[in-house]
């Protein structure tokens, strides 16, 4: 440090007569990232390190490379990103910037903004402090117009991995030919440590939403429900304490065959042992939906069932009831809404 104080002192001294020079260095360098570096030969460097490092497990290839001045970071154009034995994933543009702690720890922090994905955009900012061995993240997620058909697409193609099938087959048939865009975000912090319960805050607005005609189980036996349409569902929801509260679901307006609202809370307590899982426990929802004439005719079964809930009003009838459970693999109860 001693041997620094003669050099800032002279450069403290003589600032004016150099600041034109410094003025000039900045200029070239901007000359230089801007119209002389070589962006073409970079892409490909990126692409065959990556291939490289995932020892020819992921492939990544784009047309064009930009530098990005604020925040620092890279812009690719027309990415496209693929895993061996699974379905591409196209990006029309994709920001990257990394965060300054993400150097200094080597833990994933940072931005990321992708357009054109699943015909929509995704915003991810990801922070993080802690341990680095067991840090806490803070994650900040935004949606715009995601298309869920072609999420669902997507998912579809994965079904035949080795060991993501098995996983995805459930979420396949729960999600089989979904339509709709999907928006929404979703707030939250996660301490790897599993010392403490995640914290989330999220809305979600499903648009033009499609669910189609499908079969349930019950412990009656399997119950079919017609084909639904809503032209929009939005859900609010925070997860708090390991309990994921429900805030108000919005189903559909006036004009759908069933509109109504959703309440209610699911246990889910995040707990670490060789990993971090969550693990769900007893739930309560409370419906207080409108469902038209016309549906419950194509609905005879499931509003038989639902009997003793429903009130006649007009061309509608009011459906109130609670399901309750200890869990997911328990049978359900059904009460009336108090």
């Amino acid at each position: 440090m001693e041997n620094l104080k003669p050099i800032l002192s002279w450069v403290l001294q003589n600032l004016k007569k150099i600041r034109k020079y410094i003025f000039l260095v900045l200029c070239l360098t901007v000359v230089f990232y801007v119209f002389i570096f070589p962006f073409d030969d970079l892409s490909e460097w990126i692409s065959r390190k990556v291939q490289e490092v995932s020892q020819n497990q992921l492939m990544v290839s784009f047309s064009k490379v930009h530098l990005q001045w604020v925040p620092l970071g890279l812009n690719l154009e027309q990415m496209r990103l693929q895993m061996q034995g699974l379905p591409p994933l196209n990006i029309a543009d994709l920001a990257i910037s990394p965060g300054i702690k993400m150097l200094l720890t080597q833990n994933p922090s940072g931005s990321l903004k992708a357009a054109g994905i699943f015909h929509g955009q995704i915003q991810i900012q990801l922070s993080n402090q802690g341990p680095s061995a067991e840090p806490t993240y803070d994650l900040k997620l935004q949606m715009d117009q995601i298309s869920l058909e072609e999420v669902r697409n997507f998912l579809q193609g994965l079904a035949n991995h080795p060991k993501l099938g098995m996983s995805l087959a459930p979420i396949l048939r729960a999600t089989q030919n979904l339509k709709g865009g999907w928006s929404g975000f979703f707030n939250g912090t996660l301490d790897t440590s599993g010392k403490k319960q995640p914290l989330l805050n999220t809305e979600i607005k499903l648009s033009k939403f499609e669910l189609p005609s499908n079969e349930i189980s019950t412990a009656l036996g399997p119950i079919n429900l017609p084909e639904l349409q809503f032209s929009q569902v939005v859900l609010k929801a925070k997860m708090s304490e390991g309990r994921l509260e429900l805030q108000e679901v919005t189903l559909g307006n006036e004009s759908d065959d069933i509109s109504g609202t959703i309440r209610g809370f699911f246990m889910m307590t995040a707990q670490k042992s060789t990993a971090l899982q969550v693990v769900p426990g007893a739930y309560q929802l409370e419906f207080n939906l409108s469902v038209k004439k016309t549906f419950a005719e194509r609905a005879t079964l499931i509003m038989t069932f639902l009997d003793q809930y429903k009130k006649p009003a007009g061309d509608i009838f009011q459906v109130g009831f609670k399901l309750t459970g200890a869990n997911f693999q328990s049978n359900p109860q059904f009460s009336a809404l108090q």
